[in-house]
């Protein structure tokens, strides 16, 4: 819509006079470009600064194979999208919901990095005065087919905490996985936003081989409408300007990009070796660190390489015994285990296997063995660590019940002091399921690799705990207390080994937000470990990743950065 806004901008342009008093209060709230995701990784389409696209583009859309737009959007037809992007006005408004399907002379492949790029026709927020790289665009969900009939979307994040309104600006650092927050229209920019066929290595559709990663033959692009009312991979709403109730509404595409096209997989991935701990080693900590030597594959020459590792550790050699099993695309040579998986004085056995681009699989690596340290932090074998037990005489209540909880504490319910921020945290289960024990981490400690965003205040760290439920596989409900209220807008993250860093969904604040309850599945939803092997571990926390994007205040919905921005200082897209 942003062609028809032009128009209106240079309207609104003579009202300036009334709202220079009002004008610094418009972008209150707006980003501060903190974010976790990047903003400076889009691909150059070519048709800015000399007309020489970004080396690694291969190809363009070379036909559209479907389309539909809502009634009342008329702008652009739909060749436009094919070929080198053209900027501003060479774009097929979508509209709310709207989508296309485009194809390729040839397919893309899985390689190393960004595999296509889609550009849209955002660009940068000119007010003076004001913070340039604020964006004004608006979203797509990006899905991909081999077969033009199975699509699978990939995994977008959107952090914006509250609607924006029809002529908000947003912070690109806020939003990930979605075509659209990349500028494609002034200042010289014609960015395309890329997007890495690997992010949808573990979808059931690849791993069925409905989809192949090394075949991608169409893409689809659907409006994200952006009142709330479509959400991401993690259930937020998605928002980005909205209302558009314009000709030129909705989502603009200008182009979609090649920039890696299918090598043939001659080879699997070699035999892993493993380094550490090493064979028999014993004394191993409870929190070792598991390391492999590199990756090896005879394709690596033609662009191939490391995708994923499945992670094993039993308690027999057979590994019918089993009490970690995950397969991780963020942890390939080296995993630190954190959360109580392990015993003191325990012999295990780990071996594990690496994946590349085609989810082709080596062989399992030689079996190592080792023993953990007899040395327990729990001296007293209470499910607590000894300098996080409460103090002797500790008046500490979490639960509410008028009785200190040092006197309380059993399998079904233990407290602890934090390790951060000089609190307390407990859990509390039902009958059936027991606590075998409870420790508090420092977020710190907790290697920063993760595929999402880490918060950057988890003001009483982590709690890790250990259940044993009644039957493999069962399902339990169980209550987190903590010692001061969590903040408005903080939600509990958890750190699993597969992804790192993600908001936990089946966890419920209570009304004083003093507790939670978490929804936990053995083997599944909230269990680290991966196996259903009648044990849950979950590390997780209270945090936040701050806030991002921005509103105008109430009574200026639609007012914004294009309307200041053209006062006296020509339009706001002019480059």
């Amino acid at each position: 819509m942003k062609t028809e806004n032009i128009i209106r901008c240079a309207l609104w342009a003579i009202f300036f006079f009334l709202l220079v008093a009002i004008a610094p209060f418009a972008y209150a709230g707006y980003g501060d470009h903190d974010g976790p995701y990047g903003e400076n990784d889009g691909i150059h389409g070519g048709y800015q600064s000399g007309g020489t696209p970004d080396p690694r583009i291969k190809g363009w859309a070379t036909q559209v194979v479907d389309y539909w737009r809502p009634a009342g959007i008329n702008f652009g037809t739909p060749d436009l999208v094919l070929g080198q992007p053209g900027g501003t006005f060479d774009v097929l408004s979508l509209g709310d919901s709207g989508w296309i399907i485009v194809t390729f002379d040839r397919p893309i492949g899985n390689g190393d990095g960004p595999d296509f790029a889609v550009w849209e026709n955002g660009f940068i927020s000119r007010t003076p005065g004001f913070d340039p790289g604020l964006l004004w665009a608006e979203f797509m969900f990006v899905e991909v087919s081999t077969d033009g009939v199975n699509f699978i979307r990939f995994p977008s994040v959107n952090l914006i905490p509250h609607p924006i309104g029809g002529f908000g600006c947003i912070d690109p650092t806020y939003v990930h996985n979605v075509a659209g927050k990349h500028p494609n229209g002034n200042d010289d920019r014609d960015q395309g936003t890329p997007f890495d066929l690997n992010d949808l290595q573990d979808h059931p559709l690849v791993t069925n081989g409905t989809v192949d990663l090394n075949n991608i033959l169409y893409v689809k692009l659907i409006d994200v409408v952006g009142d709330g009312s479509t959400y991401d991979s993690l259930g937020n709403p998605m928002y980005d300007p909205y209302p558009t109730p314009f000709g030129t509404g909705g989502a603009d595409l200008d182009a979609v990009g090649v920039l890696n096209e299918p090598f043939i997989n001659h080879f699997p991935p070699d035999k892993p070796i493993l380094l550490a701990p090493s064979d028999g080693e014993t004394g191993v900590p409870l929190s070792p660190a598991l390391e492999t030597g590199p990756f090896s594959d005879g394709d690596l020459p033609d662009g191939d390489f490391h995708s994923g590792t499945r992670w094993q550790i039993s308690k027999d050699p057979d590994f019918s015994e089993l009490v970690m099993d995950i397969k991780s695309r963020v942890f390939l040579s080296s995993l630190t285990l954190k959360g109580p998986i392990l015993e003191k004085d325990t012999h295990y056995y780990w071996r594990v296997r690496f994946f590349d681009s085609c989810n082709a699989e080596s062989e399992w690596s030689e079996i190592f063995s080792f023993a953990t340290t007899e040395v327990s932090s729990d001296s007293d074998s209470n499910g607590i660590p000894d300098d996080q037990e409460l103090e002797h005489g500790s008046l500490v209540d979490l639960n509410g019940d008028k009785i200190p909880d040092i006197f309380q504490l059993d399998d079904h319910f233990k407290v602890l002091n934090t390790v951060v921020g000089e609190g307390q945290m407990g859990v509390e289960t039902g009958s059936g399921v027991t606590i075998e024990y409870i420790e508090s981490i420092d977020p710190a400690d907790i290697p920063d690799k993760s595929s999402g965003p880490k918060p950057n205040d988890m003001f009483l760290g982590v709690i890790g705990f250990r259940l044993k439920v009644q039957n493999p596989g069962d399902s339990t409900t169980i209550t987190v207390y903590i010692s001061r209220p969590g903040p408005s807008g903080y939600e509990w993250y958890k750190n699993d080994l597969v992804t790192g860093w993600y908001p936990f969904r089946n966890a419920t604040f209570g009304p004083d937000r003093r507790s939670l309850t978490l929804q936990l599945q053995d083997g599944g939803d909230g269990d680290v470990d991966g196996v259903a092997n009648g044990v849950i571990v979950d590390p997780g926390g209270a945090g936040t990743i701050g806030s991002g994007g921005g509103s105008n205040p109430p009574g200026f919905e639609g007012v914004g950065g294009c309307f200041i921005a053209t006062t006296g200082f020509g339009l706001f897209m002019e480059p």
